[in-house]
């Protein structure tokens, strides 16, 4: 499927959208309730300005997707964005549609968190792939999930990895440089 971004969407694909996820169980709650934990985040950072044009969308009648969240812990798995557009358009106390997920351990919750946001909205980002690639490891994900996760060949991951090596090793001589200096 094609990447659409919110500022490039048609109200024709907004509806068709619409029709497609409208057979989910979706469940309205205040934007408050949902919990953004950066430690199972996939991404660096989250975009201002990518939450403006949200925020614009919003403000044109644009229907979002829900937002998808681990029904016991709260967590957003998918939708910092559209959580950050709806309160910033709506106010903080403002209500949002989740559809909620069960997750068996954070590895589960951290590898869906991947494969949804490599698959639409912002761009995953280099460095956000780093990201990724160390928190999985943390969480005990092997090569062939976060590949699969981040829409990869194994061996662009691999190249991904070389490359986190490299950073790591350049920062390590860089600061025994100036501990020596």
């Amino acid at each position: 499927m094609q990447e659409l971004r919110v500022e490039e969407r048609t109200q024709t694909e907004v509806n068709q959208k619409s029709e497609r996820t409208s057979s989910m169980k979706q469940e309205i709650v205040k934007a408050a309730l949902l919990i953004e934990d950066f430690d199972l985040y996939p991404r660096a950072d989250v975009d201002s300005t990518h939450v403006s044009h949200i925020v614009d969308a919003l403000e044109a009648g644009v229907e979002l997707p829900a937002i998808i969240a681990c029904r016991k812990s709260k967590r957003i798995v998918d939708g910092f964005h559209r959580r950050r557009a709806y309160m910033t358009s709506r106010g903080k106390d403002c209500d949002v549609p989740v559809e909620w997920r069960d997750y068996k351990t954070d590895a589960n919750l951290f590898e869906e968190a991947m494969r949804l946001n490599s698959n639409h909205g912002r761009n995953i980002t280099t460095s956000d792939r780093m990201k990724c690639v160390l928190t999985s490891r943390k969480l005990g994900l092997g090569n062939d999930a976060i590949a699969n996760a981040l829409n990869v060949s194994v061996e662009r991951l691999e190249v991904l990895v070389d490359k986190l090596i490299v950073k790591v090793d350049n920062t390590r001589h860089s600061e025994i440089g100036r501990a020596h200096v």
